[in-house]
């Protein structure tokens, strides 16, 4: 038979470029977090079907201090901004950030990810 001299186009994935990013907020008396991290994913969810590259993690209080953090994976610090604009997340700055975490804290969330849809369970 013998080696086609045809082969297959390579697939390359198109990927585009996400970054962590960190909003820090005041949260006086830290009592509405609960209602900040529905809006966040709620609007993340709004803007990923409008096309836009951004995704939710997770919020931290820190109650005594009044501030809480949100994290998320975005294509830039604008769409960022507009998500918290949208979201009536009041914030001090936006930062690229970076998470590190254990071998046992990354091998957990890998199980958590349904790879139908790329987020989490």
């Amino acid at each position: 038979m013998g080696i086609s001299p045809f082969r297959p186009p390579i697939r390359r994935r198109s990927v585009e470029r996400v970054t962590t990013y960190l909003v820090e907020g005041y949260v006086p008396g830290g009592d509405i977090a609960d209602l900040q991290d529905r809006a966040c994913a709620a609007a993340a969810a709004a803007m990923r079907r409008e096309g836009h590259k951004i995704r939710y993690l997770r919020s931290v209080v820190v109650r005594s201090d009044e501030t809480c953090f949100h994290l998320f994976e975005a294509a830039s610090e604008d769409v960022v901004a507009e998500l918290a604009r949208r979201a009536k997340l009041g914030y001090e700055r936006i930062v690229e950030a970076e998470e590190h975490q254990s071998d046992r804290a990354e091998r957990q969330q890998t199980r958590a990810i349904d790879p139908r849809k790329g987020e989490l369970r």
